[in-house]
């Protein structure tokens, strides 16, 4: 017995070779290992094959592996890095004994549940909560804790999402309101899309409007994608038991949303044999028709817009030529101030701030793209005094579609009552600038003003029965204010 035992221990020191330094292979003479890593790793050899494994836990890699794996590894998981290493002091005494510290089980579930609903609510993403700053916050409030990777929060966000579901299903079911839903299409980086479904109804008990996220339906793309997206809305409904409660449907006015509306009428009228959803019931988005007609009316100036975008673009791109902007600002201002930002092209309103910071940054502006140091990186692309009139005419312009969008847009009161008012607001200040009588700056202002509103009367005209809905009207004549 005693010779065997000698042997084994004989075949697995010849197997398994341990040692804190360098191995002697070909690979590992061929480069030096100068990583912050290096000290947190122990070189070994398994069956003749060369192997690492991690100082503070079991974790193994091939002698490949590359440097940056390691490294990420003793981030997510030791909260290591190459300035902690080096800078904090903290010894590996000490590293241990923070890594062997624990915290009980009922603790621990608690703390899962509150950093799960700090996300929910924080609309953060789930990779949050493997950075460094937040695993370090929270390794000073609560000693030996272990943060969760981002795909134990996903899996805890849906069970959550199962649980009260349940909850939501039971609050509905006592309800007596009827429920208006909304439904938006979107896509994320991958290009995956999706609608966010909205649930809207009247509290019968405080008599207030109520909202909730209802769910995200993903819907596959290309030809009868409108179809397929009134099929997952009708299960929704269905499985949250409100489908003979639907009142209103409000959909940002897409063809694919359209038909999405109009065979979600035909589900439900199929599924309880009489009609729930009516046509004039579905509503399209008054700020999304809004937008169809402003954007058409920035189109008159697009050669304007996009010489803004362009010089805006090239200051910021360069150091060199945001110094020279920030030169005039001191100059001019006798203070520090970075260059106006570009606007998100599919939003007008981001687009009529990119126009008042222009406007005020004007001279500013025009002394740096005159600058010799820089002058020739603007080539064909300087604002003239004809620019800058269409763009100071568009910007007054837009005032009165920017007030009226952003009180449509809000979120704590009913607006459907509104909706005709705010039709008849943007009517109107289209046509009173169609009046050749009124005074002008100059011809050129005047016929920009005049084709913005020729073009967005097109689409408030053509959208009229839509905007002006018997919904609409029954709300306005129901609304106290």
């Amino acid at each position: 017995m005693e010779s065997s035992s000698q042997t084994n221990a004989t075949m697995e020191s010849s197997s398994i070779n341990v040692s804190h330094g360098p191995t002697t292979t070909s690979s590992s003479r061929k480069r030096l290992r100068t990583s912050w890593t290096d000290a947190h790793i122990i070189s070994y050899m398994d069956n003749g094959t060369p192997r690492r494994r991690c100082h503070h836990c079991v974790v193994c890699w091939s002698s490949t592996t590359s440097t940056g794996t390691i490294a990420k590894h003793l981030a997510e998981k030791h909260r290591l890095s190459g300035d902690s290493n080096q800078n904090s002091g903290i010894s590996r005494q000490i590293q241990s004994s923070i890594e062997s510290a624990k915290v009980s089980r009922v603790l621990e579930n608690k703390i899962d549940v509150a950093i799960t609903k700090y996300i929910v609510m924080g609309i953060l993403p789930h990779a949050h909560v493997e950075s460094l700053e937040f695993k370090e916050f929270i390794h000073q409030m609560v000693l030996g804790y272990q943060v969760k990777t981002r795909r134990t929060i996903k899996r805890s966000i849906l069970e959550m999402y199962v649980v009260l579901r349940h909850h939501v299903i039971n609050l509905l079911s006592k309800c007596e309101s009827r429920f208006s839903i909304t439904f938006d299409g979107w896509s994320n980086n991958s290009l995956k899309g999706f609608y966010s479904v909205t649930l809207h109804w009247a509290c019968p008990e405080t008599a207030r409007s109520r909202s909730m996220l209802l769910d995200f339906v993903h819907v596959f793309p290309g030809v009868g994608s409108g179809k397929r997206c009134a099929h997952a809305l009708f299960r929704r409904l269905r499985s949250f038991n409100i489908s003979s409660r639907l009142l209103a449907t409000i959909f940002d006015g897409a063809s694919d949303a359209q038909a999405a509306a109009k065979e979600l009428s035909m589900l439900l009228q199929n599924e309880h044999g009489k009609e729930i959803l009516a046509p004039s019931h579905m509503l399209r988005c008054m700020v999304h028709t809004f937008q169809l007609g402003i954007k058409s009316a920035l189109e008159v100036i697009s050669p304007s817009t996009e010489k803004l975008r362009t010089d805006l673009s090239t200051i910021r791109s360069s150091k060199v030529r945001r110094e020279v902007f920030r030169k005039y600002v001191r100059l001019v201002e006798h203070r520090e101030r970075e260059p106006p930002r570009l606007d998100v092209v599919t939003r007008w309103n981001s687009t009529l701030e990119m126009f008042r910071q222009a406007i005020k940054d004007r001279d500013i502006l025009t002394l740096t793209v005159s600058d010799l140091t820089i002058s020739s990186d603007f080539n064909g692309y300087v604002l003239t005094g004809e620019d800058w009139s269409h763009i100071h005419a568009m910007e007054e312009w837009l005032d009165t579609p920017a007030e009226v969008s952003t009180f449509l847009g809000g979120s704590r009161y009913p607006t459907l009552s509104l909706a005709s008012l705010a039709y008849n607001c943007l009517l109107n200040h289209c046509n009173q600038f169609l009046d050749s009588s009124l005074p002008a700056s100059s011809r050129f202002t005047q016929e920009v003003l005049q084709s913005a509103s020729e073009n967005c009367l097109q689409y408030l005209i053509k959208y009229q029965e839509s905007l002006k809905s018997i919904p609409s009207r029954i709300a306005m004549f129901l609304d106290p204010r």
